[in-house]
C-alpha cells in the first residue's frame, strides 16, 4: 500500500491515487448505507422510502459525505493534468513536486468548502435514496446550488478529463509516426550491406520494425484506456444528471431513471481502476 511502502509514499502518483481512493471509500460508505440513514418515515414521490430508519441527525451526516463525494472527480482531474504535464510536457518529479499542493488543495478545499456551506445554509435532506442537497421544506434556489456544488463541476471535470486524454492520445500518434518515419528514411537496403552480414542486419532491421510496431500500439492503448475512462465517468453520472433536469424543468421524477441513478452511482469508484 501507499501508507506501508516509502517508495510509494514519495511518488507524486500514488499520493493522487491515496487522496483519490480515500475519497471513493468515504462516499462508498454512505452509499451503502443508503436509506437507512434517512429518517424513519419520510416519504417521496414514489412512496414512503423503504428501509428509513435514520434520524435529522443521520440525514445531515449522509448529506455532508454525499457533497464530500465531489473531491473523487476532483482527483481525477489532478491526476489527467499530472498526466499531462509529465507524459504531454515532459515536466520532472521535481517541477512537478511545486504544483503537487494545488493537485490536492483544489479538491479538499472546494469538496469540505460546499459540504461545510450546504451543512451551515441546513440544505440537507431526503433524495429518495440518499440524504443531499433538498431540504425540507424546500428553500428558494436550492437546485442551483445542486448544479453549483455538484453537477457543474462533475460535468467540467468529464470535459477536462475527455481533452486531456485526447491530447495524450494525440501525442503519443504524432511521436510513433516520427519514429516510423525516422527508421524508414536510415534502414539501408541490402544492397548496401555486405553479404556475410546481410542475415544479421534483416534479422536485426526484423526487430527493430517489430519494436516500433509494439511503440505504435501504445497510442491504441491509451485511445482505448481513456475511452473507458471517460465513458464509466459519463455512465455514472449521466442518469442522476438527467434527474435533477427533469426535477429543475417540470418537477417530475421518474421511476426508471431514479433505479438507473441509484445503480450507477456507486460504480463511479470503477473510472479509477
Amino acid at each position: 500500500s501507499v501508507l506501508s511502502a516509502r517508495e510509494k509514499r514519495g511518488s507524486i502518483y500514488h499520493r493522487l491515487m491515496l487522496g483519490l481512493s480515500v475519497s471513493d471509500i468515504l462516499s462508498s460508505h454512505i452509499y451503502f448505507l443508503g436509506t437507512w440513514l434517512i429518517p424513519k418515515g419520510s416519504s417521496g414521490p414514489f412512496g414512503d422510502v423503504y428501509m428509513a430508519f435514520g434520524t435529522f441527525e443521520t440525514c445531515q451526516y449522509s448529506g455532508f459525505f454525499n457533497q464530500l463525494a465531489i473531491a473523487s472527480p476532483l482527483y481525477n482531474v489532478s491526476l489527467s493534468i499530472y498526466y499531462f504535464l509529465h507524459i504531454q510536457r515532459s515536466w520532472k518529479e521535481n517541477a512537478l513536486k511545486k504544483v503537487e499542493p494545488a493537485f490536492h488543495l483544489i479538491p479538499l478545499v472546494f469538496a469540505f468548502g460546499t459540504a461545510i456551506t450546504a451543512a451551515v445554509g441546513e440544505m440537507y435532506g431526503n433524495v429518495f435514496w440518499t440524504c443531499w442537497i433538498n431540504p425540507d421544506p424546500p428553500q428558494p434556489y436550492f437546485q442551483y446550488f445542486q448544479w453549483s456544488f455538484l453537477f457543474g463541476p462533475v460535468w467540467i471535470c468529464i470535459f477536462i478529463q475527455l481533452g486531456v486524454m485526447t491530447t495524450l492520445w494525440w501525442t503519443m500518434r504524432k511521436q510513433e509516426r516520427l519514429i516510423s518515419r525516422k527508421y524508414e528514411l536510415k534502414a539501408p537496403t541490402t544492397a548496401t550491406i555486405p553479404a556475410e552480414t546481410n542475415g544479421t542486419r534483416v534479422r536485426a532491421n526484423r526487430r527493430k520494425r517489430q519494436s516500433i510496431n509494439d511503440e505504435g500500439k501504445y497510442s491504441s492503448r491509451i485511445a482505448v484506456q481513456g475511452s473507458l475512462y471517460v465513458l464509466v465517468f459519463c455512465i455514472t453520472w449521466f442518469f442522476p444528471t438527467v434527474q435533477r433536469i427533469s426535477e429543475l424543468a417540470n418537477g417530475q421524477n421518474y421511476f426508471a431513471i431514479q433505479a438507473l441513478d441509484t445503480t450507477l452511482l456507486p460504480l463511479q469508484g470503477k473510472s479509477s481502476c
